[in-house]
């Protein structure tokens, strides 16, 4: 039985752990998207000051800046129709800023308290995402985590998921208790495809095992469960175009690009390339995948992931980070990036007009990347092409 302090220390640590994968530095967060047009979206948390920058295609940037109290990650994500973009902001409550993409200003803010256990905000510290996105009528999804009493008063070890709406004027439209929340590879992270559709969530019936969901109307109705693979070192993306998931799956350095179907099951499958460590015996290493991202048209698929070894005592060590962007279709590698040490904050991949573009955040700062979708053309700055 998990006592409210262990529950307590979990969390905490968990928060820590993250962020240190993740590359996160104390001082800096970001987050980035682009919108089906090919508007890139970043933002940069440092000392209390977002920094949203948004670049449309063709157009020069507007950088928008608003201040936070103490925020310490954001998400981001655009309507279908590309004409709002939201900021989330975990901070002293959960904050949500909207912004106008056409006017490029800020359209509005505002803020929701932290559900709690004993006063205390256990929501605030779960490391998974709480922003679900857009819903066809351009409503915010948001995903909340609501602690419950277990099995005695300080057992705080069960999670309800609450899929909530909001509109765009700060409104809760709705909030529908989904009931316990599972644990999967990517703790307690729910998935959910473009358009907001349908949606799958961490069961407690295994820890590979969902439950999938789909909308009628305002409401969200259960609709079976899946099983993914064991042995999955990612959560795994939907891929609205071809119905499929697409997942990392392997142990140590040796990782596997998996397609699956819509029941779960493996479609197709690659090897991930890596260099080979030859003092593995001594110095064991592994990959730790930071973010999946895919294109809005779901035709490449870029993974960032770091390589981290155990050096003779109880200490990780930074090998390097790597984005790889992969041919959906195909499960081919049409390039490895290697980005060097930190980690990577931050990924975003599009493609339109036989060009890929890729934005991310590692090595401390941006980079706004274009290369010909064919195999061996080099990577150069965009320019927001």
């Amino acid at each position: 039985m998990k006592s409210f302090g262990s529950v307590l220390v979990v969390v905490l640590t968990c928060f820590l752990a993250h962020a240190i994968a993740n590359g996160q530095t104390p001082s800096v967060r970001t987050c980035s998207a682009f919108a089906a047009d090919g508007t890139l979206a970043t933002g940069t948390i440092e000392k209390g000051l977002l920094e949203t920058r948004l670049a449309a295609r063709g157009a020069p940037a507007k950088v928008i800046r608003t201040t936070i109290a103490n925020p310490w990650r954001c998400e981001q994500g655009f309507s279908g129709n590309g004409e709002w973009l939201i900021t989330l902001l975990p901070a002293e409550k959960l904050t949500i800023q909207i912004l106008n993409v056409k006017k490029q200003e800020l359209h509005g803010q505002f803020s929701s308290e932290w559900h709690t256990f004993h006063n205390i905000a256990l929501e605030a510290g779960y490391q998974s995402r709480f922003l679900g996105g857009f819903a066809p009528d351009d409503s915010i999804i948001l995903w909340r985590y609501v602690p419950q009493e277990g099995r005695s008063p300080n057992d705080a070890s069960i999670v309800h998921l609450h899929c909530q709406r909001w509109s765009i004027e700060g409104e809760l439209i709705s909030d529908q208790d989904l009931g316990v929340l599972g644990v999967a590879v990517g703790g307690r992270e729910p998935i959910f495809g473009a358009g907001f559709k349908q949606f799958w969530v961490p069961d407690d019936c295994g820890y590979e095992c969902y439950r999938r969901y789909r909308l009628d109307g305002d409401h969200a109705v259960t609709d079976g469960t899946l099983t993914f693979p064991k042995n999955d070192a990612a959560v795994p993306t939907y891929l609205v175009a071809s119905n499929r998931f697409f997942t990392v799956s392997g142990e140590g350095t040796k990782q596997k690009a998996v397609l699956l179907d819509d029941s779960g099951k493996s479609d197709s499958e690659a090897d991930l390339p890596f260099f080979p460590n030859l003092l593995k015996p001594v110095v064991p290493d592994w990959f730790y995948v930071h973010q999946i991202v895919h294109s809005a048209d779901d035709r490449f698929i870029a993974i960032g992931r770091s390589r981290v070894a155990w050096v003779l005592v109880d200490t990780d060590r930074d090998w390097g980070s790597e984005v790889l962007v992969l041919d959906a279709h195909s499960l081919t590698v049409v390039s490895a990036l290697k980005v060097g040490r930190g980690g990577i904050h931050s990924l975003a991949i599009d493609h339109r007009e036989r060009s890929i573009r890729l934005a991310g955040y590692w090595g401390g700062r941006w980079h706004d990347l274009t290369r010909d979708e064919q195999e061996r053309s080099d990577w150069r700055e965009s320019h927001g092409s």
